[in-house]
C-alpha cells in the first residue's frame, strides 16, 4: 500500500516514475490528466497531484482533465515519466488501500 504508516499520512508520499506516457503526433499537442477514484468512494480521500520527471511543480488532478504538459519540440515521438505526490485530505484517514486510475488524454494545442 501507498500509506504504510502514520509519516506517509501526516506529509504525504511521492512515488518516483508511476507513470510513462508516449505521445506521438506531427502537430503541437496538450497533454490532459485526471483522476477516477475506482473505490467508489464519494468523498476525497486522498489528493493527487502529477509532475514530468523534468519539471519542479506538481500539478494537483482532478476528476476533470487537467493540461499537464505541453509540446515543446519538432519531433513526432516524445516519452515522459510522471511521479505522483498523494496526500490525505484529512488526518482522519486510516492505512490502507486506495484505488484509482489517471486517464491521460492527449489534444491538438
Amino acid at each position: 500500500g501507498v500509506f504504510e504508516n502514520w509519516d506517509d499520512i501526516n506529509n504525504g508520499k511521492i512515488i518516483p516514475d508511476y507513470a510513462s506516457v508516449t505521445v506521438k503526433g506531427n502537430t503541437p499537442w496538450v497533454l490532459y490528466a485526471k483522476v477516477y477514484n475506482s473505490t467508489g468512494n464519494s468523498e476525497k480521500v486522498v489528493s493527487y497531484r502529477l509532475r514530468e520527471k523534468s519539471q519542479h511543480q506538481f500539478i494537483e488532478l482532478f476528476d476533470v482533465a487537467v493540461p499537464v504538459l505541453r509540446s515543446n519540440n519538432n519531433r513526432i515521438v516524445n516519452n515522459y515519466n510522471f511521479d505522483i505526490e498523494l496526500k490525505t485530505s484529512y488526518k482522519t484517514f486510516q492505512p490502507g488501500h486506495q484505488n484509482v486510475n489517471v486517464v491521460f488524454t492527449v489534444s491538438p494545442k
